[in-house]
């Protein structure tokens, strides 16, 4: 590996005091330099701390043009400092090391020269290495032979020490690994360690020394519940999902996208749209955007790519196919405006297309972590298979497959297509999307949902704006069970309205018949247990509360407009 150009970026959380980072930046420097490789350093970092880093130590930092600050979400978590470094690491190593870790120079130099010495794709600093020299308390030793005899008995997995915090990767490797996370606070590690073996590569550790100084975190109980919840969540997307397995397809050519995006009128998030579509990862498209009346991008965001199309105050559908008419693409891309696509969305999506009986292409819409926790919450909410059923690949990256009816905040269709079926040709909102993809499935061709084609979507605040959503979406649901019930009569539609028919009726017949009570009652804490389990994983107090009394509110008042939109004569439509 010597004979090419080496440079290695260090990424570190800053987890300690300004004094011990500088420390162990220094003595990693130490040994890079004697090593005659390049490096970059990447401090992980909470805003706040970056800003009360004292202004000795932040002078310091900044002077070395080899450091990088960058900061990181506090809703997240430390523990994603890796995924959030690695978006900035320029290094064809990665090095991730926590400062408090109380190594010498001696065992980094281990660990860089151990990707030459063991063949390996990633090595990490094992403290249950048999040469291990570690000081570790004696409860946390047998829990973690416990857990690590768990792994090996769900994973297949020979690491020894799964929680490490020194790890170093081929920078290739890491990248095929992070295109396959999902992360998950209490076990990330874990799953870059599943997926790695998963992808044949070869993760080798080394031995290393910690005295009585190093300082080891307080385990808690909750912290061992999420964890199993996490390990067990990897196991079903390993074992049951094959959601690891999935395949990028690359398309052998590059047709012209439009993304065209409805819009009421400028707005913070259609801002944030615009600049992630204009990052996007694929050499030919164009954006238009439909709003009720004109209006200009500040100077950052005007590009040639954008045609801003006015269309007066109409439904988002009616101005979807106005702008279907002027696109030059082959391809056709719905975004709503507070949609973020991924960097390589479109790239992910088109080569779908070199199959002719594929007509459109969807993937799910994740809740992004800067929303707020009300947002948050109602993302939780949408994504719980209480509320989602068999549809919660929507909302989570599932594998690909073949779906019936897709939402247009995230799908690509053929122009031709869409031409051939007259777009929307509809007033209906929401559920415009319906009818279009019954179209679509009426010409017998595919629709497919790829978990790559991933964008990310602001929700609406629980519980106001949230519940007025779900007002409208089963109203239009119910009132198209009648007018196409070919992808809308679905049992699992009918569940929230049989719900609250059974809570009023089953309250009334207890009232008269006491035999009846013990059933009822016990109906009603089984069905709260459930909602429990699914706020759970919510982990903070004031999520948990939202998840559970969101999904008891959205059931309770789907159910009522579902029957009001199944008795009304007539909705607005066509």
């Amino acid at each position: 590996m010597k004979e090419s150009k080496i440079k290695i970026s260090i990424i570190m959380p800053f987890s300690v005091e300004g004094k011990l980072l500088l420390s162990k930046i220094s003595e990693i420097i130490e040994v890079l330099n004697a090593l005659a490789y390049e490096y970059e350093f990447i401090v992980v970092t909470k805003e706040e701390q970056n800003l009360n880093l004292g202004k000795s130590v932040s002078e310091r930092l900044i002077d070395l043009d080899k450091i990088k600050i960058v900061n990181y979400d506090p809703k997240i978590g430390k523990v994603f400092t890796l995924l959030r470094g690695f978006q900035f690491a320029s290094g064809n190593l990665i090095l991730f090391i926590d400062p408090a870790l109380d190594l010498k120079q001696a065992d980094i130099r281990k660990l860089i020269e151990g990707l030459d010495e063991q063949a390996a794709d990633i090595i990490v600093a094992s403290k249950f290495h048999p040469k291990s020299n570690v000081v570790y308390p004696a409860v946390r030793h047998l829990l973690s032979k416990l857990y690590y005899w768990v792994l090996r008995k769900f994973f297949d997995l020979n690491i020894r020490d799964v929680n490490t915090d020194c790890m170093l990767f081929k920078r290739n490797a890491l990248k095929n690994i992070v295109e396959r996370i999902i992360t998950k606070e209490y076990a990330l590690n874990l799953e870059i360690f599943v997926v790695a073996k998963h992808l044949n590569y070869k993760v080798n550790d080394i031995p290393i020394k910690l005295g009585a100084r190093q300082k080891w975190q307080i385990l808690r109980l909750f912290q061992l519940y999420y964890v199993l919840i996490d390990t067990l969540a990897i196991y079903y997307r390993l074992r049951i999902l094959k959601y690891y397995d999935r395949l990028k397809k690359k398309p052998s050519r590059f047709p012209f996208v439009s993304i065209i995006i409805p819009v009421s009128r400028m707005n913070d998030y259609l801002k944030e749209s615009i600049k992630k579509c204009l990052q996007l990862n694929y050499p030919k498209y164009e954006i238009i955007v439909l709003p009720d009346e004109k209006f200009s991008f500040d100077e950052e965001l005007r590009d040639e790519k954008i045609n801003i199309v006015p269309t007066g105050q109409i439904t988002p559908p009616e101005k979807r196919d106005i702008g279907i008419k002027p696109a030059k693409g082959e391809i056709i891309a719905f975004l709503d405006d507070d949609t973020l696509p991924t960097k390589d969305w479109i790239m992910n999506a088109v080569g779908h297309f070199e199959d002719e009986r594929v007509a459109a292409v969807g993937g799910p819409a994740v809740t992004p972590a800067s929303d707020n926790i009300n947002q948050i919450a109602s993302g939780a909410v949408y994504s719980s298979w209480l509320v989602a059923g068999i549809n919660t690949y929507r909302y989570i990256p599932y594998k690909v497959r073949e779906v019936e009816d897709y939402p247009t905040c995230n799908l690509f269709a053929r122009k031709e297509v869409l031409e051939q079926i007259k777009g929307f040709n509809t007033k209906f909102w929401p559920g415009e999307d319906t009818i279009l993809c019954l179209k679509i499935k009426l010409l017998n061709k595919k629709i497919v949902y790829d978990p790559d084609v991933k964008v990310y979507h602001h929700r609406r605040e629980l519980f106001k704006a949230h519940l007025n959503q779900i007002k409208t979406y089963a109203l239009h649901r119910g009132y198209f069970v009648k007018r196409y019930p070919e992808t809308s009569f679905k049992i699992s539609y009918f569940i929230p309205s049989l719900f609250d028919i059974g809570l009023i009726a089953g309250g009334f017949l207890s009232y008269i018949f006491p035999s009846v009570r013990g059933f009822y009652f016990g109906t009603i804490a089984f069905y709260l247990s459930l909602l429990l389990l699914n706020s759970i994983p919510a982990m903070k107090i004031k999520l948990m509360y939202l998840v559970f009394f969101g999904i008891l509110s959205t059931h309770i008042i789907y159910g009522i407009y579902f029957i009001k939109g199944l008795f009304a004569k007539k909705l607005a439509e066509e």
